[in-house]
């Protein structure tokens, strides 16, 4: 997944800054707004594609897992499927701010997640188990868009689509 993120950042950044010194932030903010909706239909498309193809997965390891752990295996799978989305959103920001040479927010948000999942282990680990984790990877994700769409408009770039 990585990589098809990393294309869209290989593609979007030399795209957006060349709009950008040529049309101006106006079409540069199209350009972000753009590859955000297709992105976005790109990542859940894959999503629900790995969702659907689970069972696939599972009945491979049926004769090496236990029933209990193949329904541990598949919820958090699918809890995980969001951070797909998530992830690519916020390499999207990151790569704007980069663009824009803001780059300490970029550079320090990926620390929030690993922050979020320990935390989350440590505050809830003992009442739900291993799903803490899951836990602390969607919600630490989520805080690093939310953190980076906020970096973007104090830059006064939008980050809703047009």
């Amino acid at each position: 997944m990585k990589t098809i993120l990393n294309s869209f950042n290989a593609a979007l950044i030399p795209t957006y800054l060349e709009v950008l010194e040529k049309k101006g932030s106006q079409a540069a903010q199209e350009v972000l707004s753009t590859t955000l909706v297709w992105a976005t239909v790109l990542l859940v498309s894959v999503s629900a594609i790995l969702g659907l193809c689970f069972p696939v997965v599972a009945s491979l390891l049926r004769g090496t897992a236990s029933p209990q752990k193949l329904v541990l295996t598949r919820s958090m799978f699918l809890v995980m499927l969001l951070t797909i989305v998530v992830r690519g959103v916020a390499m999207i920001y990151a790569a704007v701010l980069n663009a824009r040479d803001k780059y300490a927010l970029a550079a320090v948000t990926p620390a929030i997640t690993p922050c979020c999942m320990l935390a989350a282990m440590l505050g809830l680990g003992g009442r739900i188990g291993v799903y803490s984790l899951c836990i602390g990877m969607v919600a630490g994700m989520t805080l690093e868009v939310v953190i980076l769409g906020c970096g973007l408009r104090r830059g006064k770039i939008s980050i809703r689509p047009r």
